[in-house]
């Protein structure tokens, strides 16, 4: 799977997280991931994406939904945006930006 995300990832690759609090390249991703593999703690219980829609312009897609992340005590709900772009005939996932869904009162 390793293999995979390494390919997928361009190596231009952004990652905005949540609020712009943190802000990955390629190598960081892939240095998280790796960390999870080698055994580093994951308190991610369970995470579910709906609603995806994509859109494909030329060599461009972007998939945007929303993915609920179970972290305990209470799940939370993010957007995504992924924007891809077709690169020697192979998709390469360009940049991914997640934002946090304030819950409703």
């Amino acid at each position: 799977m390793w293999l995979f995300l390494e390919d997928l990832l361009a190596d231009e690759f952004v990652w905005v997280h949540n609020h712009a609090s943190l802000i990955d390249g390629k190598e960081q991703a892939l240095a998280r991931a790796n960390r999870i593999k080698a055994g580093q703690a994951d308190n991610t219980r369970n995470r579910t994406s709906k609603d995806r829609q994509v859109v494909i312009l030329g060599t461009t897609g972007v998939v945007s939904g929303y993915t609920v992340v179970d972290r305990g005590p209470s799940p939370t709900t993010y957007h995504f945006m992924r924007t891809y772009a077709l690169v020697d005939g192979k998709w390469k996932l360009l940049g991914n930006h997640t934002m946090a869904i304030p819950e409703e009162k």
